[in-house]
């Protein structure tokens, strides 16, 4: 996907998004950080059932590259 790219602006309704743009080492990675949702616990409730995270894989960033 190229949101970063093509979205500019805030959310004008709920719900907020959040991206945060990364270059991972490897697919296995990005699905470790998503297992972390996936398995963490807050006071006995799984922390998936209050937060989304949803990882796009893509091409490389094209900004921030010395």
């Amino acid at each position: 996907m190229d949101d970063d790219r093509l979205m500019v602006g805030s959310s004008a309704t709920w719900p907020w998004t959040c991206y945060i743009l990364a270059d991972a080492p490897s697919l296995e990675a990005v699905a470790a950080v998503c297992n972390v949702v996936r398995e963490a616990e807050v006071d006995g409730a799984r922390l998936w059932r209050y937060l989304r995270i949803e990882a796009r894989v893509g091409r490389p960033l094209f900004f921030g590259n010395a």
